[in-house]
């Protein structure tokens, strides 16, 4: 299930710790967390460590 913003502002407390993070409204891109992520995938890959996305 997912939630719109608004709908989360309405929810208490116990209920949203109860969502995964994945049923919240969050994105990476087009936010400063978007060149972390491709500075960790750079670094991950200079090292030959291989992670699934």
């Amino acid at each position: 299930m997912t939630y719109k913003q608004t709908d989360l502002n309405l929810l208490p407390e116990e209920e949203l710790l109860k969502l995964r993070i994945c049923d919240l409204p969050l994105a990476i891109e087009g936010t400063w967390l978007e060149e972390c992520v491709k500075k960790l995938y750079e670094e991950l890959e200079a090292k030959a460590i291989r992670f699934r996305r």
